[in-house]
């Protein structure tokens, strides 16, 4: 009976971890699938459930009333559909999900006019690119004579303002109006202008004394230009000008490897908004593509006994991937501008950087300058005899200002007189400062001589000429200071 309970609970515990490793193989799946992977296949299986009910009903006899009413029928029999075919359709929706995020980057490639190299594609999309180059310049050309006729209005009515302006006031002279009719049209200046002068042409907003027409007509061009790279850097569609164009602007070689790089250290925000920019592209090229697989499904499957059916599909269809084609070419401005704001972040942070990097790297090298003059200083023997012992280390640094002594320590053994003062010799190795020393002669000589070791001082007379009675006398420190 025990045996068998065991059994029991072992069997019980065995469909439970089966079921729980189940579950999460199931999660692990799904956690690896994207929303943007998701909606083009769940499109995909309804589209196509959708044209074969469709087809169904059209073959029926007696046939629909009318578009409307086979619709009708169409999704009256979707809506009947047994468990066992809505599990089919989810199983579908999975697996085909797993496909469409396999070539989710493939088609905005594709899309971007990357078509490979066989020879009748690359002959078309040099076409394609001649195209778009020729696009270009013909806009370069409109906007330069929208921006003429523009600048001729509004130069006009600040050549009336400043007939206008009072005595006195600040007006404006021809040469300013000349420096921004050259800067508006790209020419370079014939004069030059004062600094005041050049901020008062940089302030004016010059657009509101134009018409308001010609200003409008010149942003919709400008705003086309953006869709444009160089002219030698054209591809042959929309969408891949203007990641390029974008890509151009981030400076960086590969903008795919780039933000690989990069990615973990930018803020939780952007890469938030990173994430979805992209989410968002990859999802309107793969509709592109699904619905013109729905469309060409639907127009082969009506075309042999539908053909106003099979006209309209593809009416539709094509339609419907031209949304999604606008809505794409939306969502690479969005994510292209994004690129660019990354870039420029990563590129100041990388300034920043290396001016903190400069700024550590100077300071330490004047600490080790510091402390090699420190070092040296200790090491370096006094200014006398070669060979004398250093002197002691003080604890605090000694002070630049002169201290008078009353008596000195030591007595000076040897005076001698000359044009620039006294000069002697200290008996020992002590300093001695502002001495008074009161000599009867020129010359002084004392009882020893002054062949010991000792430390050789300058005693300079402050207050006195040759011949005269020596007031004063200091004596300077071994490093020069009195």
């Amino acid at each position: 009976m025990a045996s068998s309970d065991d059994t029991a609970s072992g069997t019980v515990e065995g469909s439970e971890k089966a079921t729980e490793t189940l579950s999460q193989f199931v999660a692990r799946v799904l956690n690896q699938l994207s929303l943007s992977a998701w909606l083009p296949a769940a499109a995909l299986v309804l589209l196509l459930a959708l044209v074969t009910q469709l087809g169904a009903v059209l073959d029926r006899k007696p046939p629909p009333a009318g578009p409307l009413d086979a619709l009708g029928r169409a999704f009256a029999a979707i809506s009947r559909t047994s468990i066992g075919g809505a599990l089919l359709l989810i199983a579908a929706v999975v697996v085909l999900t797993m496909v469409t995020q396999a070539f989710a980057f493939e088609a905005i490639r594709v899309l971007e006019g990357y078509w490979g190299t066989n020879r009748q594609a690359e002959w078309y999309a040099s076409l394609r690119a001649e195209h778009f180059r020729k696009s270009r310049a013909r806009l370069d050309r409109r906007l330069g004579q929208l921006t003429e006729d523009a600048w001729a209005h509004a130069a006009r009515a600040i050549e009336d303002a400043a007939r206008r302006a009072p005595p006195g006031a600040p007006a404006w002279t021809p040469d300013m109006i000349s420096v921004l009719g050259s800067q508006l049209l790209g020419t370079v200046p014939l004069v030059t202008l004062t600094e005041e002068e050049m901020r008062r042409v940089q302030r004016l907003d010059w657009k509101r004394l134009a018409p308001p027409e010609l200003v409008r007509r010149r942003l919709n061009v400008q705003k086309r230009l953006r869709d444009y790279p160089a002219g030698n850097r054209a591809l042959p569609t929309r969408l891949g000008n203007i990641l390029r164009r974008h890509e151009d602007l981030t400076r960086q070689e590969s903008v795919e490897t780039f933000i690989q790089r990069v990615f973990d250290d930018l803020p939780l925000s952007l890469r938030i908004e990173h994430d979805e920019q992209r989410t968002r592209l990859d999802l309107y090229c793969s509709m592109v593509f699904v619905l013109a697989v729905v469309t060409t499904v639907a127009a082969a499957r009506f075309a042999a006994r539908h053909w106003a059916y099979s006209a309209g599909a593809a009416g539709v269809g094509l339609a419907a991937a031209w949304m999604m084609y606008r809505a794409a070419l939306a969502s690479a401005r969005a994510y292209g501008g994004l690129l660019v704001v990354i870039s420029n972040r990563v590129r100041r942070d990388q300034a920043r950087a290396a001016t903190s990097a400069a700024s550590a790297a100077a300071v330490a090298a004047q600490a080790a300058v510091g402390q090699a003059q420190a070092a040296a200083g200790q090491m370096a023997p006094p200014g006398g005899a070669p060979g004398a012992s250093p002197p002691a280390p003080s604890p605090r640094p000694r002070a630049p200002r002169p201290r008078a002594l009353r008596a000195p320590e030591r007595q000076p053994s040897h005076l001698t007189m000359s044009a620039s003062g006294w000069f002697g010799q200290c008996s020992g190795g002590s300093t001695l400062r502002n001495l008074n020393w009161h000599p009867g002669s020129a010359q002084h000589q004392s009882g020893s001589s002054c062949s010991g070791v000792g430390d050789r001082r300058s005693i300079t007379r402050k207050a006195s000429t040759p011949g005269d009675h020596l007031s004063t006398l200091s004596m300077p420190d071994s490093d020069g200071d009195v």
